[in-house]
C-alpha cells in the first residue's frame, strides 16, 4: 500500500489504516533503547570532553545514540501525522511524544558544546521518559479511529429468516463489530438492505455483511460467523482489515457506539441464503443486491460507510 493511501481520510473521517498497536510498541522500545544508550554514553564518553560532534573515546556508543535518535524522529513524526490526519484519539499523546523526542534532541545537541553539556544531558533525561510514555499508554487499549457516521429502490432478494440471540452491546459500552466487503470479478460489491424498525418513514440504507464479536471472539472469527450467518457463505482465510473506524448513531431506538473493522474479500458472485439472523435483524434487513461501482456513484440511495464506492474503488488501486 502506498504511503499516500495509508493517510488517506476521507470527509467522513475513516482511514485505510490507523496507527496499529504494534507501531506504539515499536516506538515504546525504540524510546527506552535510546535511553539506555544516552546512560551508557554518560559512562564511557567523557563528560569533560572538549567541544565536538565526535568523541574520540565512546564515539561508537555516541555514534549508536545518535543514529537511534533519529530513527526515532522518523517514527515520531509519522505517527504524529497519520494520528493527527485520522483524528486518531491518541493524538494528543503522539504529539507529546514527538514533543519529548524533539527537545531530547535539542539537549542531545547541545552536548557538542562542553560549557552545554551538562544541562544539555539533564533536558534529554527528563524528556525521553516524557516520549516513553507518550508512546506506551496507547499500547494498553484499544485505539480506534474517532469518526461520525449517522448510520442508522432495491432489485435484490428478499431472506428467509432463522433466529440467533442477540449479541448488540449499546447504551455507553463499545461495540466491537466486523464487516466485510465482498467484491466479485466484475467489481460489483455485495451490499444488505435494511431500514430501521423505529423509523416511521422506514428509510432503505445498504451496507457490508456483518456484525458484533461476540465475548473472546476476535474480528476475524466474528467476521466468519456473521458472515456465514447472513448470507450462508463460508468464509475461509481473509487478510488483515483494511479500514477501521468508529461510528456513533441511533437505531431501533437505541443508542449505538461502536469500532469496525473492514476486510476486503474477492470472490465469485454467489446467491445470499441467510443461516441465523437475530429478531432486531428479522425486523430491518429487507434484501440484498451486487452494485456496480458506477451504480454506487449515480444510485441515489443512503450507503454506510457513507464513502464506500471511494474505498472500494482505492482497494481495487491497489490490487493491480
Amino acid at each position: 500500500m502506498y504511503l499516500w493511501q495509508s493517510l488517506y481520510v476521507s470527509k467522513d473521517q475513516y482511514s485505510y489504516q490507523v496507527v496499529s498497536k504494534s507501531f506504539w510498541w515499536a516506538m515504546t522500545l525504540g524510546v527506552a533503547f535510546e535511553l539506555i544508550i544516552g546512560l551508557a554514553a554518560i559512562l564511557f564518553v567523557p563528560v569533560s570532553r572538549s567541544s565536538g560532534i565526535i568523541p574520540k573515546k565512546g564515539s561508537a556508543i555516541y555514534f549508536i545514540h545518535a543514529l537511534a535518535g533519529f530513527i526515532l524522529a522518523m517514527g515520531g513524526m509519522y505517527i504524529f501525522i497519520k494520528a493527527f490526519f485520522a483524528k486518531h484519539p491518541y493524538q494528543k499523546l503522539a504529539l507529546a511524544g514527538l514533543i519529548g523526542l524533539f527537545i531530547a534532541g535539542v539537549g542531545g545537541a547541545m552536548t557538542v558544546f562542553k560549557e552545554l553539556r551538562l544541562p544539555g544531558m539533564a533536558i534529554m533525561l527528563i524528556a525521553t521518559p516524557i516520549a516513553f510514555f507518550s508512546y506506551l499508554t496507547p499500547t494498553f487499549s484499544e485505539a480506534p479511529l474517532k469518526g461520525k457516521d449517522s448510520s442508522p429502490s432495491s432489485n435484490g432478494s428478499t431472506f428467509q429468516y432463522g433466529s440467533k440471540p442477540e449479541d448488540i452491546s449499546v447504551n455507553g459500552k463499545l461495540r466491537q463489530v466486523a464487516r466485510v466487503v465482498f467484491i466479485d470479478s466484475s467489481a460489483s460489491v455485495l451490499l444488505l438492505s435494511a431500514v430501521d424498525p423505529s423509523d416511521p418513514k422506514h428509510s432503505e440504507f445498504w451496507y457490508t455483511p456483518g456484525g458484533g464479536a461476540k465475548k473472546g471472539e476476535d474480528f476475524k472469527d466474528a467476521a466468519r460467523r456473521e458472515v456465514f450467518e447472513e448470507t450462508g457463505y463460508v468464509l475461509g482465510d481473509i487478510d488483515d482489515p483494511v479500514l477501521e473506524r468508529r461510528t456513533t448513531f441511533k437505531f431501533d431506538g437505541r443508542d449505538f457506539d461502536q469500532f469496525e473493522k473492514y476486510f476486503f474479500v474477492s470472490t465469485e458472485r454467489f446467491e445470499v441464503q441467510p443461516k441465523k439472523l437475530s429478531d432486531l435483524e428479522k425486523r430491518s434487513i429487507t434484501g440484498y443486491r451486487w452494485w456496480r461501482i458506477d451504480e454506487l456513484l449515480a444510485a441515489n440511495a443512503v450507503f454506510y460507510p457513507n464513502d464506500l464506492s471511494r474505498l472500494v474503488a482505492n482497494w481495487l488501486i491497489t490490487r493491480r
